[in-house]
């Protein structure tokens, strides 16, 4: 049976169930017989009768519809089956394949001749300071350096290092930043991230000062309580911190006991956070080659910042 002669038959048998439903609840309210019968009771027979017929004979309609708009009994729509025959006489030409869109891939950035011996610089100062524990090959680093922008400074080329991997897989920065501590100032500061500075702290001054943290806790309105072990002392830190800002009240407490122990943390700070170290060396040749606005200083020389306090 094609689709058009099946629609028909679909419109026929919806008109005769509509016209069977209605003659039922004709007869039915004619038939009916009571007393107590209201005028809603005589009448409901009728109106079920009416509503049937146009429901059922709407549905047949549409149907009626769906068959003259559906492809004849000769499989298809007549202009498409002249249009088929046009196209078995003349054979149609093979479409050409869509062109692949050009795509020109963008060049890694790239150092100048002058950032290039400028990195070298800055690398050899960091190495020399024991900054670095090792000092990479510019040419691992360049690219990171480049996409930080020239001139590259002790931070840029810090956080090149770091970030090397990017352009060169396999690039591992651990070797290279062992004596180096990163604390982001702008990440939040839960109990966790406490310890973990602790933990960098303890590292860094090593031997000259036993550093342990022996209790910790961030209340519900941000003050930070933390007990630290300092050698043979113990310093009770209470402080307003602040959920994603980093407070360097911890830092300087260290800071001034190691110093006081004969080893000095020194730290440079950039956008992201600071960079924290013991240098082999003084101050004088680290800022020989750093930029006004990124000098390295001590630690225990700077005052202690409380971040919910500001």
């Amino acid at each position: 049976m094609t689709t058009r002669r099946g629609h028909l038959v679909v419109a026929a048998v919806e008109l005769v169930c509509g016209v069977a439903v209605a003659v039922y609840f004709v007869v039915l309210g004619v038939t009916a017989e009571g007393a107590g019968r209201t005028a809603v009771d005589r009448a409901f027979p009728f109106v079920v009768a009416v509503l049937a017929l146009a429901v059922l004979g709407g549905m047949a309609w549409r149907s009626v519809r769906r068959a003259r708009s559906a492809p004849s009994d000769r499989g298809g729509f007549p202009d498409v089956q002249r249009q088929r025959g046009r196209q078995a006489e003349t054979p149609r030409a093979t479409p050409a394949p869509p062109l692949a869109p050009e795509f020109t891939p963008t060049p890694p950035p790239a150092l100048t001749e002058k950032g290039r011996a400028e990195t070298e610089r800055v690398l050899r100062v960091l190495g020399e300071a024991g900054v670095l524990s090792a000092v990479p090959d510019v040419d691992a680093i360049a690219e990171a350096v480049a996409d930080a922008g020239e001139p590259p400074t002790a931070g840029s080329v810090l956080g090149a290092i770091g970030e090397a991997g990017f352009w060169h897989p396999g690039f591992d920065a651990e070797p290279h930043l062992a004596n180096l501590a990163f604390h982001d100032g702008h990440v939040e500061q839960f109990v966790d991230t406490l310890r973990e500075q602790v933990d960098d702290l303890a590292r860094l001054v090593g031997d000259a000062l036993a550093v342990r943290l022996e209790h910790v806790e961030i209340t519900d309105d941000g003050r930070h309580h933390l007990r630290l072990r300092l050698g043979d002392d113990v310093a009770d830190l209470d402080y307003a911190g602040h959920v994603k800002y980093l407070s360097t009240v911890l830092h300087v407490a260290v800071a001034r006991a190691a110093y006081a122990a004969g080893t000095r943390l020194a730290w440079l700070w950039v956008d992201q956070g600071v960079y924290l170290a013991v240098p082999a060396t003084g101050l004088a040749e680290l800022n020989a080659v750093a930029p006004d606005h990124e000098r390295w200083s001590w630690v225990d020389e700077d005052e202690p910042m409380a971040a919910g306090a500001l």
